[in-house]
């Protein structure tokens, strides 16, 4: 009769020849690293991957948004290699209230504080400021909060909204699109990063009259389109 060898105890896995005794560690060791990142959300070794794998339809959305809109138009020109590193996280902020907003957004910064490997952060509120003007609210009290925590100089708001509309300009005008987006969000920018691509990049303060011009070119109906395409995951 043949005897089977049994790996429920230490002595049996002993007579395992060393080939597949190591075969059989490796398994192991990897099983638990891989279960452990997962855990915390995304793979340290694989984050680019995992990010861009996400099963959360909003980040998603936005994700295709900055692909297919912002980098994919060229509206903010250093974006492309942020994107191509991984180095922007997607945060989505599921409540409503502004006070927890602004929480969440400190942590955000603490994060960035933490993390150099992190560039900027797209911190997204798809269940509140849909109003323009709410949102101009948060955006205010944002700004003044973090001059208040000492970030002045450290981080700054780009500000983004699905009915992002500039003062005194037509509300039928497609420049606003510059700055429309598939949810309301929050883009914290690290100021020394930007400096520096500002430093290399000829004539940077022509960027926003070409993206003005630019999407007056394309036309409200395109812009719709775009933004509506980006929002597909919903569906």
């Amino acid at each position: 009769m043949t005897k089977k060898t049994s790996l429920s105890s230490v002595g049996s896995v002993c007579k395992a020849d060393s080939l597949e005794l190591f075969f059989i560690v490796t398994a192991c060791f990897f099983k638990k690293v891989i279960c452990n990142q997962l855990r915390l959300g995304y793979a340290v070794f694989f984050r680019r991957e995992i990010i861009l794998m996400s099963t959360n339809p909003v980040v998603l959305n936005t994700q295709r948004w900055v692909h297919e809109f912002i980098v994919g138009h060229n509206i903010c020109p250093f974006a492309k290699k942020e994107v191509e590193k991984g180095s922007i996280h997607y945060e989505v902020f599921d409540g409503k209230q502004m006070e927890d907003a602004l929480c969440c957004l400190m942590d955000l910064c603490r994060k960035l504080d933490e993390d150099d490997e992190i560039e900027a952060v797209m911190f997204i509120t798809p269940n509140a400021f849909s109003e323009f003007e709410e949102y101009l609210d948060l955006l205010d009290v944002a700004n003044g909060l973090l001059l208040q925590q000492d970030y002045e100089g450290i981080y700054q708001l780009a500000s983004f909204h699905p009915d992002y509309c500039f003062e005194g300009v037509d509300k039928a005008d497609a420049s606003h699109y510059t700055n429309r987006s598939p949810y309301p969000m929050l883009h914290i920018i690290r100021e020394e990063g930007l400096e520096k691509v500002l430093e290399r990049y000829p004539n940077p303060e022509a960027i926003p009259e070409r993206n003005i011009t630019y999407c007056q070119e394309l036309g409200v109906d395109t812009l719709k389109g775009i933004l509506k395409n980006c929002r597909k995951s919903d569906s």
